[in-house]
């Protein structure tokens, strides 16, 4: 015996359309095959039906996972580059098609931790040039000027001391 598949249809929204012939050796096998009121036939169409979508079901759990890879590619990819921004860009991307992916949450926490630390080393490094050429224009005598770069040292961060210990210190100064 031998199915042969005559048309298939698919239709959005609904099951697909199989119009399928049932070739026997003998014409006696049919009833067997197709099973009383199309039982074996149905018990045929639903286990070939759940094998199918499974089979699907994986194809697309595969091709995501292939998705997920390669986005996880390409932020390393911009990561190694220095360009951190989009590597956090690529991950935020891939996590609106993946959300419940958890490697792509943890490389997306990594990399904006690091661009945290990043911004936090600059702000840094700006407060301590504002401080360094503060303290260049105290030695010149040019308090005016100094005191408004330690002003600006201290608008990067508040709680800079050196900013706060010079800043005093021209006040002082300007007094005597």
């Amino acid at each position: 015996s031998a199915v042969e598949i005559m048309t298939f249809r698919e239709t959005d929204g609904m099951p697909d359309y199989i119009l399928a012939a049932v070739h026997v050796a003998r014409q006696t096998q049919k009833p067997i095959i197709i099973g009383k009121g199309g039982r074996q036939i149905r018990i045929l169409r639903e286990k070939a039906q759940a094998a199918l979508e499974k089979k699907l079901d994986a194809e697309a759990a595969a091709q995501e996972q292939a998705e997920e890879d390669q986005a996880l590619l390409r932020a390393a990819a911009a990561q190694s580059a220095g360009d951190l921004p989009k590597a956090r860009t690529e991950l935020k991307a891939a996590l609106v098609r993946r959300p419940s992916s958890e490697r792509l949450r943890t490389r997306l926490t990594q990399v904006e931790e690091k661009l945290a630390l990043e911004a936090q080393e600059e702000k840094q490094r700006r407060t301590f040039a504002h401080y360094s050429k503060a303290v260049a224009l105290v030695q010149q005598g040019k308090l005016a000027e100094a005191a408004e770069e330690a002003g600006a040292a201290l608008k990067e961060n508040p709680a800079h001391a050196p900013s706060q210990n010079l800043l005093a210190e021209i006040s002082a100064a300007a007094l005597r």
